[in-house]
């Protein structure tokens, strides 16, 4: 008897564990419109953001640091699927201004911007 309960309790869990993890792939889904936070990268570049390398930003006159996009809200503009089959999205700055002074629109790989924490969903 305790057997057959312990079981039932396992495949129990297991399934809920199962429909919450699919929940959460259905929201992660990107829309035109949905507001981003640019978060702080966990190294020195930002990985699954694209934004331009800090030569470049140097050579076309601006400062080498990323902490003028940290906790600027932006805006997805277009969505797009790559072979791979992830979402990558076109973003710009909600306010309207340019990155860097140079670049108005910027790409990033949306899962994994999001689970490595280099964008935030803003609520």
């Amino acid at each position: 008897m305790k057997k057959s309960l312990f079981t039932f309790i396992a495949v129990l869990l297991v399934s809920s564990i199962s429909l919450a993890h699919t929940d959460n792939k259905e929201q992660e889904k990107p829309q035109v419109g949905d507001t981003l936070l640019v978060s702080e990268s966990v190294g020195e570049y930002y990985k699954h953001v694209n934004f331009p390398r800090l030569n470049t930003i140097v050579k076309r006159g601006g400062v080498a640091t990323y902490k003028s996009v940290v906790n600027v809200p932006v805006v997805i503009t277009k969505i797009m699927d790559s072979k791979d089959g992830a979402s990558i999205v076109q973003i710009e700055r909600a306010d309207g201004k340019k990155f860097f002074n140079q670049t108005k629109y910027i790409t990033a790989s949306y899962e994994d911007a999001i689970s490595s924490g280099e964008l935030k969903l803003k609520s």
